[in-house]
Formats: structure tokens, sequence, C-alpha cells
């Protein structure tokens, strides 16, 4: 894998794709419960073996890819070296067993707090504190990941927690450079906080624009990654409670590829936003434009 992706391995430690322009780091290693090694680019779609990756960066078929590997790596005449991984043994025990993550919230006098750096950086977006609590947003005093601390409060790079019940918890460092998210669950974000009904339903690609939505009064939801599926029944459902559903994805590579890719596969409507990345920024630079697109498209 470090031979043909180039790179040493650090597990879940994002880095930039090998394969594309890729001017936000979307790459990882990680190991599946089964304690596979993969490479993952969240721009791609499905994750990566070592001959996958093999045969991707030289473009050849399998049956090249598996001589190419003998022949690299000496595997015929015994020259092979190997090299002692033996640091990585405890990253793939524990992708064997269930990730279990925590937190103590923020608090004071003994109720939820969010501190001035936080409400800033979400009023920055468009979302109040009453949305927040609406959609289980909770500022974190101390995050934990099974078992370890990952997360202490620091004022200046605040952390949240998305709550979705049951100890499923998505993290949310947005002033970090590297690891900005953790979580343990698929769950679909904004999902819960649906109404029963409604007319248009947006399925954008990120809690923070889902909540945005919420500000103007449109229902959305957002699944973990734009290239994270969600299922037939999911979408039924949506079709059967909704008028009119709109996928509404960032204005990039990733987004305009897995737009095209479920609009065509669900028979969805589509719109991206005009001037910026996504809702969330085009909010940011002006809440006046942010809300004329909206009003303008709902």
């Amino acid at each position: 894998m470090e031979r043909y992706v180039g790179r040493a391995i650090k597990i879940n430690e994002k880095f930039h794709s090998p394969f594309r322009e890729d001017n936000s780091p979307s790459c990882v290693f990680y190991y599946n419960k089964q304690g596979k090694l993969f490479f993952r680019d969240f721009g791609q779609g499905r994750p990566m073996d070592c001959f996958d990756v093999a045969q991707k960066v030289n473009n050849i078929t399998f049956s090249e890819t598996l001589k190419l590997v003998t022949d690299d790596f000496g595997l015929l005449n015994g020259s092979v070296v190997r090299k002692d991984y033996t640091h990585l043994e405890a990253e793939a025990a524990q992708a064997a067993g269930p990730t279990v993550m925590s937190i103590d919230p923020l608090t004071r006098d003994g109720k939820i707090h969010y501190d001035s750096k936080a409400l800033q950086f979400w009023g920055d977006v468009g979302v109040t504190p009453q949305t927040l609590q609406k959609y289980k947003v909770f500022q974190i005093n101390q995050a934990y990941c099974n078992n370890k601390c990952v997360y202490r409060y620091v004022a200046t790079s605040p952390g949240f927690a998305y709550w979705f019940g049951d100890g499923d918890y998505k993290f949310y460092f947005p002033l970090k450079d590297k690891i900005r998210f953790m979580q343990n669950t698929d769950r679909i974000q904004g999902e819960a906080q649906l109404p029963a009904e409604g007319d248009s339903l947006v399925i954008t690609k990120s809690m923070k624009d889902t909540m945005l939505f919420h500000e103007f009064g449109i229902a959305a939801c957002a699944p973990q990654s734009e290239v994270h599926p969600f299922t037939d029944e999911q979408v039924a459902d949506w079709k059967r409670r909704f008028n009119r559903i709109v996928l509404v994805y960032d204005y990039d590579y990733t987004g305009v590829k897995n737009v095209n890719k479920l609009r065509k596969q669900y028979d969805l409507e589509y719109l991206f936003v005009e001037g910026a990345k996504d809702l969330s920024d085009l909010y940011k630079a002006s809440p006046y434009h942010a809300e004329a697109w909206v009003n303008k498209n709902f």
C-alpha cells in the first residue's frame, strides 16, 4: 500500500489524493472490522485494498497487477524484505470491535452552554442556539472514543458533538487543521427532526447546511458524507411524505459526481448554490444572497 500510494501509513489521518486534483485532504488509511487495511478516497467512492490501489496507479488489468506485485516485491525469488508493522497492530485490533463514543458537554449552572466562540461560529453560518438544541448539537467539554480522551475544551478551538441517540455520535472540530470529524454511526443527519410530511425536502451534505435550511423553514437531512449511500427504503419513505425532494450538494467535483448518480438512480431534482460551494458558505459571505437563493428556489 505504501509503495503504490506513495506515503507512509498513518491510520485515519487525512491526506490529499494521489490520483486526482484534491484541494482538501479527503483520503485515509483505515482497518475494517476484519482487520484488513484499506485506502479510501471519499471523493471517489468505494474503499480499495492494496491490489486495487496497485491496479489503479498503474492502469492495468488485475492479472497484470498480480504479476507486477510479484515482480516488484521479489515474491518468486525470495528477495522480499519484510517491514515491521507491529505499531499498527493495536489499530487493527481496535477496528474489530465497536467504536464507543461519549461526551461531557459544556455546561453552566447545570444547563447546556455554548461559549462566545461557539456562538460566533454558528452565528456566522446562520444557525441559532435554539436550532442547535433542536438538532442535539452540544459543545464539548471533553470527548472520548473507546475510553481515550480525544478532545478537551479549548476556548479558541471549540468542539461539537452531534448526538443521534443510543450512543451514536459525530464529533466536529471545525477549526482543526487535520481530523475534523469522528463518528461511530451511519445515521442520516437531521432525519429525526423531519416533519411527518411537507412540501419540500432537501437532501444536502452536512448537518451545518441541514440546520441552515431549517432556519429558512425548509425541511432537510444529510447522509454522513456525499458518497455515503442512503437506502431505497429511505427514499421511498421521503417520497411518500414530501411533494418535492431536491438534492443540494457542494458545487465541486465530488458533489456534482454524486448528484448526477443519485438523480438518475432515484429520479430526484437537484440544485447547486449560486455564488458559493454550499449554502452555509454563501450565508457567511452574504446572508442577503443566501436568503434570496432560498426564496428563488423554494
